[in-house]
């Protein structure tokens, strides 16, 4: 039984990583198409910021599966590396807040 929940898991823990990645690449995709369809014009602020969107709501779907995965596996090596993760997501996040702000 308890190896079902851990495959259940771990499958959760991909999909929730597929998801942000996707999340990620689409915002990517998208403003590059509309950064070609300004001939490649770098006066339109709003792309970074869409763009900036983007990579903090994927990097929160991958964070959240980080956590999922810490939890389950309760291995110090892991929690270290979840306090890594996550001090780099507030930075980023905070980077990201900043220039959606300014912009």
């Amino acid at each position: 039984m308890e190896l079902v929940f851990e495959g259940f898991i771990n499958i959760m823990i991909v999909i929730l990583n597929i998801i942000g990645l996707f999340i990620i690449l689409q915002g990517a995709i998208v403003v590059f198409a509309k950064y070609t369809k300004n001939k490649f014009d770098y006066k339109d602020e709003n792309l970074g910021v869409e763009l900036a969107q983007a990579m903090a709501l994927g990097l929160q779907f991958m964070l959240a599966a980080e956590i999922i995965n810490t939890l389950i596996l309760d291995s110090l090596k892991n929690f270290w590396l979840l306090g890594a993760i996550t001090a780099m997501r507030i930075i980023i996040g905070l980077v990201l807040h900043w220039e959606i702000k300014n912009h």
